[in-house]
């Protein structure tokens, strides 16, 4: 009875074990349902773009947002570049510096903020606030390094004002503050390699009266290193004179290397006349030559 018992028993276990089996192996059910469906493809064509943008939806920075807009004449400009500049102020209060440009056949534009450029912040608000400065001028194309230079005239003090002076890479949108003082900025000289860039600036050290002096400075246009300060320069012919002023105006340049400079000797009491030389600087060898 216990031999059948068992027998019952094994027949039962191989019937479920069988049929499990069969179920398992048996292929799934095709759903009609795709559970990974195909991304939903995008029919906008430009025009809709185009209509969609301008409607709002997405936000435009045209020129329609600038509440204030004031062109920058640019010096040396080429019709191969096109070189635009402007400065703008949005409805947000937002002050920007914007150039325009042409670069390997492509149209290139570069919104400059506060966040690089600084000075720039409020500009508007604060020269109206204060009547002048506030301004950037002097803007010089470098057409042999790519580069554009500018001052930005700030705060007044006294009849000077905080100065910065920029330059811009067309090629890769680098700005860089190469020099700031405090005097009245003149133009930039460039060397007609391009290699070298001048200016001068008056000043009035410790707003002392009859202090003034013109200083001429001058730049390297690969890197922005300053090169020259005038204020450094040794008087040409004298040692250690400390009874003397010397002012430097920059003439011109007579080669790539050599510029004309007009030095000015007066006496720091005013008793004796001021006496006028004419020096040649050579950038390459940092010295003034006969």
């Amino acid at each position: 009875m216990k031999r059948l018992y068992l027998s019952i028993l094994y027949v039962i276990f191989i019937s479920v074990l069988i049929s499990g089996t069969i179920l398992y192996s048996k292929p799934p059910a095709q759903s009609s349902k795709n559970p990974y469906p195909a991304a939903r493809e995008d029919r906008e064509t430009g025009t809709e773009k185009k209509a969609r943008w301008e409607s709002g939806s997405v936000k435009s920075m045209n020129s329609s947002i600038y509440v204030k807009k004031e062109e920058i004449a640019i010096l040396g400009n080429k019709n191969q570049v096109d070189l635009h500049a402007f400065m703008a102020e949005d409805n947000y209060g937002l002050v920007t510096l914007n150039l325009t440009y042409k670069l390997k056949e492509k149209l290139i534009r570069c919104d400059i903020e506060p966040v690089k450029l600084k000075e720039i912040r409020n500009m508007f608000k604060l020269r109206e606030k204060h009547g002048k400065g506030f301004v950037i001028k002097n803007m010089l194309f470098n057409e042999k390094m790519g580069k554009i230079y500018y001052l930005f005239e700030g705060k007044a003090e006294y009849d000077y004002f905080h100065s910065a002076l920029y330059s811009y890479d067309l090629e890769n949108s680098k700005l860089e503050k190469i020099y700031q003082e405090i005097g009245l900025f003149g133009n930039f000289y460039l060397s007609s390699d391009g290699k070298y860039n001048a200016c001068s600036y008056l000043s009035c050290p410790q707003n002392i009266s009859g202090n003034q002096r013109n200083t001429v400075i001058i730049f390297d246009c690969k890197d922005g290193s300053l090169l020259f300060n005038s204020n450094e320069l040794s008087a040409h012919g004298e040692v250690n004179d400390k009874f003397s002023i010397y002012s430097y105006d920059f003439i011109k340049w007579q080669d790539n290397n050599t510029c004309q400079l007009r030095q000015n000797k007066r006496a720091r009491d005013g008793v004796e006349k001021s006496m006028e030389n004419i020096l040649l600087y050579n950038v390459t060898a940092k010295r003034v030559i006969e």
